[in-house]
């Protein structure tokens, strides 16, 4: 089972830190985590300025009250501006400098690179956080390339097996992604709805790719997706209470604080905004100045989402990819496509409104801008994913008819096609403050 050759992330190896003229330095505004052997081995410095700094920047975690472990021995105690004090007048790292790149914390020394395991065999994404990196993934051609096939009757058995599988589903997706013939909702519906099926069948990936393939060539999805009906203000409400997920607990930095105010502005938002005024204005910005601007540029919604799966380790996930040769890990593909979606939702969204609130002069560079400050903000909290998964189902957004109603484009009402009668009853409510309004 298997494909000759199946797609591997090599995009990572693009990126460059362009130190002094990034826009948004990654030694600044973080809690920076030091692991327990880079943290011995500046202990061993000869005396002089960087070891006099890294003496006061290196706090012991235990010192602080704070949880620790073997990679987050210490941090680094950030100045009253929030910077690492060990960032010279010209932006790079001391340390680094005049020591070199084995006496930097592991997540210096690594950041923005994503590096993961997919048992046992290693993989490299970008974190959006970082602006180039995120630029790298966004604006740049084949994140993808051919890589060598894997046989599943090795000397490792049925680690290989199961590792064929995952990578047999996610070619699957990631191929589906480049599927134009399609619109990019329509394409991720259609890996919703093969997501529910592999749950159901685990151990038929091969014959449902497929199905779906045979499917998809033949347009017989396009007519019934489409069908699917949507609705304006529930979507918006749910975007709205994704971006809300997290302002509460944690600081908002200035250029996260500019993106929701551009996104506010884009769709109305303001006294005596309801959601029906708010959809109404999500859907103008939709149709008027973010699907144009996509439609010329496909690649960057795809490439976001390509990048995303890489993370994740998506199709069966993190801890089924680090699982290695230990007893069957339970999985659910549906689980990992609704975290995808989740965020998926909440950064189309924030483009929308961006795009509303810069019009005509909406530009590549917007996009970067709001991508990375969303990614800065949420996509570091380890309980992020899960909770905007959680939010999909308690609003009951992840069946079918849910996810239909977040993903379609165009959910504005009459703007999008649907007649006033054909819409659900929602009440005409104010919008909560707390969903947007940070700080």
């Amino acid at each position: 089972m298997g494909p000759a050759g199946h797609l591997h992330a090599s995009y990572a190896e693009r990126f460059r830190c362009i130190g002094p003229a990034c826009e948004d330095c990654c030694c600044g505004q973080w809690t920076v985590p030091v692991d327990e052997a880079a943290y011995g081995r500046c202990q061993t410095l000869p005396a002089g300025a960087v070891r006099a700094l890294v003496e006061v920047a290196f706090v012991p975690v235990a010192q602080v009250g704070a949880a620790g472990g073997g990679k987050r021995f210490a941090q680094i105690r950030m100045t009253e501006a929030g910077m690492c004090p060990l960032l010279a007048d010209d932006g790079l790292c001391r340390l680094h400098e005049e020591f070199g790149e084995g006496y930097l914390p592991q997540a210096c020394g690594v950041y923005p690179r994503a590096h993961t395991t997919v048992r046992g065999e290693p993989e490299t994404g970008l974190a959006l956080s970082c602006p180039e990196a995120a630029r790298v993934v966004l604006l740049g051609p084949g994140l993808m390339v051919e890589g060598r096939g894997v046989e599943g009757d090795g000397e490792r058995g049925s680690r290989d097996a199961e590792r064929v599988r995952f990578l047999r589903v996610r070619d699957f997706a990631l191929r589906l992604l480049g599927r134009r013939s399609y619109p990019l909702w329509q394409r991720l519906m259609v890996l919703g709805l093969f997501s529910r099926r592999l749950d159901a069948v685990p151990m038929a990936a091969e014959s449902l790719v497929g199905e779906f393939d045979a499917a998809l060539a033949g347009g017989q999805l396009g007519a019934a997706l489409a069908a699917l009906e949507t609705n304006g203000e529930e979507q918006m409400d749910v975007v709205l209470r994704l971006a809300g997920l997290m302002l509460h607990r944690s600081q908002v930095l200035p250029r996260f604080e500019e993106c929701l105010d551009g996104f506010r502005k884009g769709i109305g938002y303001g006294p005596g905004a309801t959601l029906e005024t708010l959809a109404r204005g999500y859907g103008l910005a939709h149709d008027r100045y973010f699907a144009p601007f996509f439609d010329r540029h496909p690649q960057i919604l795809e490439n976001y989402l390509t990048n995303l799966m890489v993370q994740s380790r998506f199709p069966f996930g993190k801890r089924w990819a680090e699982g290695g040769d230990a007893e069957p890990i339970e999985y659910s593909m549906t689980r990992e496509f609704l975290s995808i979606a989740a965020q998926f939702v909440l950064m189309k969204g924030m483009l929308i409104g961006v795009a509303g609130f810069r019009r005509e002069g909406f530009r590549e560079a917007h996009v970067v801008a709001t991508v990375q400050a969303l990614a800065k903000h949420f996509e570091h909290h380890p309980e992020f994913a899960g909770a905007a998964r959680t939010l999909l189902v308690e609003s009951r957004m992840d069946g079918m008819q849910g996810l239909a109603t977040l993903l379609r484009d165009g959910a504005g009402g009459n703007e999008a096609g649907l007649e006033t009668g054909q819409r659900k009853p929602v009440l005409r409510r104010r919008v909560p403050g707390r969903a947007v309004a940070a700080g």
